[in-house]
């Protein structure tokens, strides 16, 4: 189907496959902000507005990052950590990163013990600042 010199297509596929995000904030602001950077950088980004929307597409999986907030409605972020803690994802998720203002030491560390990568205080960095982060996890 294809000339013996060409690598085959399982090879081909991985090197140009998008990054795929996933961006879980009840602000509709930060929502629109880092999916429209994410998305001019070629990635594709798929949008949550509260923890049990995230926890649903989380479950399906495939993520590369995650960005998700702590303080939301319906289902908050720590406790949406930790049901996806309890389910095995159809695709793993590679990197699940909490971006909140929920500055507490004790909160950080339940976090990073419930899977999260990284933790990032809205207040404490630019958008440039995440943008950066979440880059070297691409």
């Amino acid at each position: 189907p294809y000339p013996p010199h060409f690598p085959a297509y399982d090879t081909l596929i991985p090197m140009f496959k998008k990054p795929r995000m996933l961006i879980i904030d009840d602000d509709e602001l930060i929502r629109k902000l880092y999916s429209e950077i994410f998305t001019s950088e070629k990635s594709d980004v798929e949008t949550a507005s509260d923890g049990q929307e995230g926890l649903d597409l989380l479950v399906q999986g495939g993520y590369d990052v995650v960005l998700l907030d702590l303080m939301m409605p319906v289902m908050d972020g720590m406790t949406t950590l930790r049901e996806l803690a309890l389910i095995k994802p159809t695709r793993a998720n590679k990197h699940i990163l909490v971006l909140t203002n929920m500055d507490f030491q004790p909160t950080f560390e339940e976090a990073i013990a419930l899977g999260a990568e990284g933790y990032l205080i809205k207040s404490a960095h630019t958008p440039d600042d995440v943008v950066r982060q979440v880059r070297s996890y691409l």
